[in-house]
């Protein structure tokens, strides 16, 4: 049986994501500021012992919720490495890559929509030249259509959602 154009989108878009999200995770050192408090605190999780409070340098550090701390740390029990402590971000971007083809589809209806709305969110590059796109703090964004009303995305500033 011979595949249809669906079927080769579909491909094509796993594709998209998989070398949008994941390829060049360990490329690069942790060089951000966030990268680098966030694997600290994470490597203190396992000094300590202690994976229900999260510290930086011995203070506590309560400002970010846990559940990225556990997200590292659960990659990290194979080692600390860049692909390791970037793999949680990598797989929010890919839950919001499926968050937007979701969306789309519901509120389109169609599904050429959809791949397309996955499609734009798996390759954009706005979000990413951010200096929170490797940030574990991702794992909160896969949320954002579902916040969306109308031409705002639930933020003060329309303009900074983008």
């Amino acid at each position: 049986m011979k595949p249809d154009f669906a079927d080769r989108a579909s491909r094509l878009l796993l594709i998209a994501a998989g070398a949008s999200f994941f390829l060049g995770l360990s490329a690069t050192p942790l060089i951000d500021l966030d990268e680098g408090a966030f694997t600290a605190a994470t490597q203190e999780m396992f000094v300590r012992g202690n994976f229900l409070a999260t510290y930086l340098n011995g203070a506590p550090r309560y400002d970010k919720p846990i559940l990225s701390y556990w997200l590292q740390a659960a990659a990290a029990c194979c080692g600390f490495s860049e692909f390791a402590l970037r793999l949680p971000s990598a797989l929010m971007g890919l839950t919001w890559m499926l968050c937007a083809w979701q969306f789309a589809r519901r509120l389109f209806g169609d599904e050429r929509s959809a791949r397309f709305a996955a499609l734009v969110t798996a390759t954009a590059l706005g979000r990413r030249s951010s200096r929170a796109w490797r940030s574990p703090m991702r794992c909160s964004t896969p949320a954002w259509p579902w916040r969306c009303s109308g031409n705002t995305c639930g933020c003060a500033n329309p303009a900074r959602a983008i």
